[in-house]
């Protein structure tokens, strides 16, 4: 018999501030096309969400630390970190020793992404144990296909999980080797068809479905356990506010780009 209360809340992980940077950010990034013109603009965006990704990450990590982490926030944070990636990466234009900065940013960023994978798979190894009010886990919903739900703790969906994230893992470790040997041997070179400007159209819809399957299930999600949960999910707290005075960090970046555009477009940017 269960002996379940309630999940302690922790609005700094899926209050609604974060939730509301995280949909906003992840749709902009998928609404706005990849164009020379608009390419500070994306800059701005992809440094937000990777710089709020690293974050949710990281308060993860300390929190799982710590005994701090429920496992209804813990897989929150899982989807969350799938729509808005993890990259840590200068906005800046800086000259000089592109190679290296180049490296280091990947380096850093892959280090993050195999940081991400194998704590997502910890996570739905020990998810019946796992974390703070680890007796209420048996009774979290997953959200499957928009309608239907099942226990996070119920063991085929914990092995299709591990099983995807093992082969994630193992292709991420695998294929930096595979690159390395390859470019010891010469770069291939590629071919550009015609029929690439067909597939442009094709990619930016699914770019825009993801997304929007990421956030209806996010919210489906949270709607679907809210019933676990203490009051205070919905606190502003300053993990919150601060989340929303990035979004506010965006509008005014858009703002610029607006205003630029109608300023003289390409003439108007610096070199």
């Amino acid at each position: 018999m269960s002996t379940c209360s309630q999940i302690p809340a922790n609005p700094d992980i899926s209050g609604i501030g974060i939730r509301i940077n995280l949909y906003v950010t992840t749709l902009l990034l998928a609404l706005v096309p990849n164009t020379p013109l608009t390419a500070p603009l994306l800059s701005v965006l992809t440094s937000n969400a990777g710089i709020s990704g690293a974050a949710l990450l990281i308060t993860a990590l300390i929190e799982t630390g710590k005994h701090q982490l429920s496992l209804y926030h813990a897989i929150f944070i899982i989807h969350a970190l799938f729509f808005l990636g993890i990259n840590i990466s200068p906005t800046g234009k800086y000259r000089g020793n592109l190679t290296a900065r180049v490296l280091f940013s990947m380096i850093l960023t892959y280090g993050l992404l195999l940081l991400f994978a194998g704590y997502a798979f910890y996570i739905w190894a020990t998810a019946p144990k796992f974390g703070l009010a680890s007796e209420c886990n048996d009774q979290i919903k997953y959200i499957v296909l928009f309608a239907i739900k099942v226990r996070a703790t119920v063991g085929w969906l914990r092995k299709l999980w591990m099983a995807g994230l093992g082969i994630t893992l193992s292709l991420m470790i695998v294929l930096p080797l595979i690159a390395s040997c390859t470019l010891l041997f010469g770069t291939p070179k590629y071919h550009t068809t015609d029929s690439s400007s067909n597939q442009v159209s094709v990619f930016s819809l699914g770019n825009l479905l993801s997304p929007v399957y990421g956030i209806a299930n996010l919210e489906l999600y949270v709607k679907a356990n809210k019933a676990l949960l203490t009051d205070g999910e919905e606190t502003l707290s300053f993990g919150q506010i601060f989340a929303l005075v990035m979004i506010i960090s965006i509008a005014a970046e858009i703002l610029h780009f607006v205003i630029a555009l109608c300023g003289g477009g390409r003439d108007d940017y610096d070199d």
